[in-house]
């Protein structure tokens, strides 16, 4: 948001793609009236994005310029409708500041759902399964014939994200990542086919390691701490006693305390497919990760007959690394959008 969008949009009557209030929601009396609006923009066939301002008075089609005293931050908003709408809705919130007021700002793109937003619950004014769209300046419930139109045109964008602008195509990779039951193998995959549109170096080395493997990347490994793991390792052979009713994170634990293992920070240079693989492995049987690299590199210090080095991995650390490199994702995507 900037003052000539903001201005623009004040000038604009209510419609399909704006809505001025003049109160923020009131949740003590329910999230129904906001979750209802987020379901009806999100449905309604549009080119543009979509906005709620709020501390804006109509009067007689004039828009006075109020501003709100308070506005309910974007988590609290992204938190009401977590597990009420399906699919999740996207959207943002913020304040503006304009004129030496301050308004709040609700914004919901394009999206390329995979079919229409709609309540699992029901709730006052709003049925389960039931279509919400928006209808000149109100919300209302979408006839038969719009339904089959909302998935056409959702079917069409997912067919064809070039056809969303580049800001909504950000937008839809940010909530990819941030979604932590969506693979980052396919999320990464997705980003890989539009970043040629972004132009971004450190976003296409990012994608591009991720898929392939940062192994090229080794002699750098100091830019890439997302992609350090601590974790123990023997230059030895050394019959690992069996688990018994030890956790594979109380193994890991054993073994720092014995004197044949040395903690070290290592460069996981595995590929996001290789990374899924194991953690999958290590989800279905509680064992440890044994992965082998040469003795004189793991340890340079150490003279053994033994070629390689082993280093060992539980399923936490494992797991712990893949999150830090969804944050990293997200961590250059946001910033590319703060930079639009």
């Amino acid at each position: 948001m900037n003052n000539e969008l903001f201005q623009e949009l004040v000038k604009q009557p209510e419609g399909i793609n704006l809505d001025f209030k003049l109160l923020t929601y009131d949740f003590k009396k329910g999230d129904e009236k906001f979750i209802k609006d987020i379901l009806s923009f999100a449905n309604t066939i549009r080119t543009d994005d979509s906005y709620i301002i709020f501390g804006v008075e109509n009067c007689h089609g004039i828009n006075n310029l109020i501003g709100v005293n308070e506005f309910q931050d974007d988590a609290i908003l992204q938190q009401k409708v977590k597990n009420k709408v399906w699919p999740k809705p996207i959207f943002s919130s913020r304040t503006f500041e304009f004129q030496d007021k301050v308004f709040g700002i609700i914004k919901i793109p394009i999206h390329n759902y995979e079919r229409p937003l709609t309540a699992t619950q029901n709730m006052k004014g709003i049925e389960v399964d039931t279509v919400y769209v928006r209808n000149g300046s109100s919300n209302a419930v979408a006839n038969a014939s719009e339904v089959i139109a909302i998935n056409q045109w959702m079917r069409k964008l997912s067919d064809n994200p070039s056809s969303l602008s580049l800001e909504n195509r950000l937008n839809i990779l940010i909530s990819d990542f941030a979604d932590t039951n969506i693979p980052l193998s396919y999320t990464i995959g997705k980003a890989n086919q539009l970043s040629h549109d972004f132009n971004d170096k450190m976003l296409n080395l990012f994608l591009v390691s991720e898929l392939l493997g940062y192994s090229f990347l080794e002699s750098e490994s100091e830019k890439f701490e997302y992609r350090k793991v601590r974790a123990p390792s023997t230059p030895y052979e050394i019959q690992i006693p069996s688990f018994g009713r030890l956790t594979s994170d109380q193994m890991i634990e054993y073994m720092t305390n014995r004197d044949e293992f040395r903690e070290i920070d290592f460069f996981f240079s595995k590929s996001i497919f290789e990374i899924e693989s194991y953690l999958k492995e290590l989800e279905i049987q509680p064992k440890l990760l044994i992965l082998k690299y040469a003795n004189n590199i793991v340890f340079e210090d150490v003279v053994t007959d033994v070629q390689d080095a082993s280093i060992y991995f539980s399923y936490q650390m494992v797991s712990s690394m893949y999150e830090k490199i969804r944050r990293k994702g997200l961590e250059i995507l946001l910033g590319l959008k703060n930079l639009r």
